[in-house]
């Protein structure tokens, strides 16, 4: 028979053992892996320039490239009164393409059309001249930096961004189109340059609208898609991809023109990231596959007697 304070005594040191185990236990075992660990948020560096006197910025992920490798080239531009971070962030590149460097810039303070005073940053993409125009020469500054750092693919050079950002997408289209591959404007629209008459370089276009846009009106927006299926001499439009929005226009100039027409207003779809890069990415492939497997050389074919020069009189 056990003694009552015995008992007791021999419980409470049992109690007490198993805890030290317990602790012990615990501190010399590692923590385990969580099922469904966050990603890695990616590694944004501000880099900056001076351009005309004043120092500009931009979020810029660079991917780790081998010697002598070169990469795609993305600039992403935020709307009126945003910021270099948000554009990082709605339109989330870094996610959906890691290879490519990306260049989120940083507005500088821009009379809009909601903002008159110019007390927001924006990007100066009407009724400026070109060679006035300081967010055009930001762009020429970044270029040529990024192409002497050897870098780059000059032939996927691409540009991006979402109202005010989507506008100065289309101002880089007329004004330096030559360097860029292609571009993805989106809730804008290109009506000053149109007007203008002017041309620019027939490259491929991936424009996004909202239906309900209550600030870039869907009617300028559709003026401005309708004036590029024109002017690449599009076809009937196809179904690009397995989304039910997105349509491809074909062009015989190499130059398709898609469209993603939403309800949400003037907001960017959460999916709109991942479509831009989907549509940078395929034009890439396209790119790098015509390099590796160049076009076949036709078969010589036998001379005939009517592509045989006849002797010309006096010829031995």
């Amino acid at each position: 028979m056990i003694d009552r304070n015995t008992g007791f005594s021999f419980l409470w040191f049992l109690t007490l053992v198993s805890g030290v185990a317990f602790m012990a236990t615990a501190q010399d075992t590692p923590p385990r892996a969580l099922k469904h660990a966050p990603p890695e948020r990616p590694v944004l560096s501000s880099l900056t320039w001076k351009v005309g006197g004043v120092e500009r910025s931009a979020l810029v992920q660079m991917p780790v490239l081998a010697e002598d490798e070169r990469a795609p080239l993305v600039f992403v531009w935020h709307g009126h009164g945003g910021s270099s971070r948000s554009a990082a962030t709605r339109f989330g590149f870094t996610e959906h393409w890691p290879e490519a460097i990306l260049v989120h810039p940083q507005g500088l303070k821009t009379p809009g059309f909601t903002d008159p005073e110019g007390l927001r940053s924006g990007w100066a993409s009407k009724g400026v001249p070109a060679e006035d125009n300081r967010d055009l020469h930001f762009f020429d500054v970044m270029l040529a930096d990024f192409l002497e750092r050897g870098i780059v693919d000059p032939e996927l050079i691409y540009s991006t961004g979402q109202s005010n950002g989507g506008g100065f997408t289309y101002t880089l289209l007329f004004e330096r189109g030559n360097r860029l591959a292609a571009i993805a404007p989106a809730s804008c629209a290109a009506s000053r340059p149109i007007r203008r008459g002017q041309s620019p370089p027939m490259i491929p276009i991936f424009h996004l609208a909202g239906s309900n846009d209550g600030l870039v009106k869907m009617a300028w927006q559709q003026r401005t898609i309708d004036h590029f299926l024109d002017r690449h001499d599009c076809a009937a439009p196809e179904p690009w991809g397995d989304h039910p929005k997105c349509m491809i226009h074909s062009s015989p100039h190499g130059a398709p023109v898609l469209t993603y027409v939403h309800t949400q207003g003037h907001s960017l779809p959460k999916d709109s990231g991942r479509l831009f890069s989907k549509f940078f990415r395929e034009h890439a492939r396209s790119v790098v596959a015509k390099r590796i497997s160049p076009p076949e050389a036709p078969a010589p074919t036998k001379p005939t007697e009517s592509s045989t020069v006849p002797p010309v009189e006096g010829d031995d």
